[in-house]
C-alpha cells in the first residue's frame, strides 16, 4: 500500500489555495509544489470541511472570523422616510426654517420631491449648511431607510 501524505499550499494570509494527496499521483514530486506544506489527516479534515473559516498560521489550523461586510448606505429615501428622520433627529423645524430662506427652486424641490437622493446637489448644500459630515449624512440616510 502506498503511503498517502497530505500537502497544502496557502496564500500570504494563510488560506488554503490547493490540497494535494501524494497517493493520487504516480510521480507526486512532479505535481506537488516544493513550497507545499505537509499537514496531518486531522488538519486536512478541519481545513477541508471548514475552508471558509479556517486558515494555517505557523503550522497550526486557526479559526478565522471574517469581518462583517461594510454597511450599505442607501442612495435614496422616500419623502416620508426623510421627513420622519428629520422629526426623529429633532431637525424638522431647523430644516424647514433654512428651506424658507432658500430660492424658489430649492423650496419647490423640498416641498414636491417624492424621493430624496443622497447625491442631490441641493440636498448636499442643505446638509453642509447644517454642518453635517459625510458620516452623519450616511447615518441619516441609513436610519431614514429603516423607517
Amino acid at each position: 500500500m502506498v503511503k498517502n501524505t497530505i500537502y497544502i499550499t496557502v496564500n500570504q494570509d494563510g488560506f488554503v489555495t490547493a490540497f494535494y494527496q501524494s497517493a493520487a499521483y504516480d510521480n507526486p514530486e512532479e505535481i506537488i509544489p516544493a513550497s507545499a506544506i505537509e499537514i496531518s489527516e486531522e488538519q486536512f479534515s478541519d481545513l477541508y470541511t471548514n475552508f471558509q473559516t479556517r486558515k494555517l498560521v505557523d503550522g497550526e489550523v486557526v479559526v478565522y472570523t471574517p469581518p462583517p461586510p461594510p454597511p450599505v448606505i442607501p442612495d435614496r429615501v422616500t419623502r416620508r422616510q426623510f421627513r420622519l428622520q428629520l422629526i426623529d433627529a429633532g431637525l424638522l423645524s431647523t430644516v424647514e426654517g433654512w428651506i424658507a430662506t432658500q430660492d424658489e427652486r430649492t423650496q419647490a424641490a423640498y416641498a414636491d420631491s417624492g424621493t430624496f437622493l443622497r447625491s442631490d446637489e441641493m440636498l448636499q448644500t442643505g446638509f453642509a449648511a447644517l454642518g453635517f459630515t459625510t458620516e452623519q449624512i450616511d447615518s441619516f440616510f441609513t436610519e431614514a431607510a429603516g423607517l
